[in-house]
């Protein structure tokens, strides 16, 4: 496995699935009066686990942080202006996709590095009620999923990733396979824009800090010479409400699990090994109409 082959080669993603933008966002909702809109860059969908009044709305296409905050903005106006009543449900939730496509596959597993170091962080401030949430679960409390990417990193292919055993967790490796993204599971059902996108763009500080690493080893390496305070201030400098949330105590345990998928890889492999994963063909995975509402935005 040539880990300097993009997420998009290694599984061989089409080019009609292949696109630029950063964020994919899903947003599940149960209330009262939750109206079905036909928004720009929006498409609604059914999901059949949701109660009550409902609707799950996502991103036609994935777009930039600012294009996040400018789509979401204007969902949770037209569910205001539809006096629309959203309950904090826990069958519902928020999910965010961070698009892996154009990241080398040592990219994307400094950015997986990273993002479990700041684990907690990123659960607790969605809610107190998100920490061990069945639906989005920690790998402080699922110790099997960081089994298998351990094992997959040993043996050189992420096959045994596709799995719904891992689907589950508040960090989702299996989205991989069907859109070329990692899935964020976490936030809760909110429609307050402030609260929401202080949490992407906490996400959105570790991806873009990923070209400060070599290779998730660097990051264990970092971490040793300047400390949690110093990875803070390299990583999420103006996130403190996410940081403050993680102890020492907790920021090393974070670092303990890190350094196992660190030290599961051989971040030199040159290897070609291209053959093992295939693409989850989607159909209509985005309409030509839907293409061309997000050129709008």
């Amino acid at each position: 496995m040539n880990l300097d082959t993009t997420v998009k080669e290694y599984f061989r993603i089409p080019e009609r699935a292949h696109y630029k933008g950063t964020f994919g966002v899903e947003l599940e909702l149960e209330g009262t009066f939750v109206p079905r809109l036909n928004l720009l860059g929006w498409r609604c969908e059914e999901d059949g686990s949701l109660r009550k009044s409902n609707a799950e709305y996502v991103f036609s296409k994935p777009c930039t942080f600012k294009g996040t905050g400018i789509k979401v903005r204007r969902l949770f106006k037209a569910l205001e202006e539809n006096q629309a009543v959203i309950n904090d449900s826990k069958r519902a939730g928020s999910h965010l996709h961070v698009n892996m496509q154009d990241f080398t596959l040592k990219q994307m597993w400094t950015f997986y590095t990273l993002c479990l170091l700041f684990e907690n962080g990123l659960v607790e401030y969605c809610g107190k009620e998100r920490v061990g949430n069945l639906f989005c679960l920690r790998t402080a409390d699922c110790q099997r999923v960081l089994e298998r990417v351990k094992s997959a990193l040993n043996r050189g292919s992420l096959m045994n990733l596709k799995t719904d055993a891992i689907r589950y967790s508040a960090i989702n490796l299996k989205s991989l396979f069907s859109y070329g993204s990692i899935e964020f599971r976490c936030m809760k059902t909110t429609t307050d824009i402030d609260y929401f996108m202080y949490w992407v763009g906490a996400i959105e500080a570790i991806r873009l800090s990923v070209s400060k690493f070599s290779d998730p080893k660097d990051v264990v390496s970092q971490f040793s010479l300047h400390g949690w305070e110093g990875m803070c201030k390299m990583i999420l400098p103006d996130h403190e409400r996410i940081t403050n949330l993680i102890s020492e105590d907790d920021a090393r345990e974070s670092m303990w699990r890190a350094q196992e998928v660190a030290y599961a890889g051989d971040w030199h492999q040159t290897e070609e090994n291209l053959g093992s994963v295939q693409w989850a063909d989607k159909k209509d995975l985005f309409n030509d109409k839907q293409r061309a509402d997000f050129d709008k935005v």
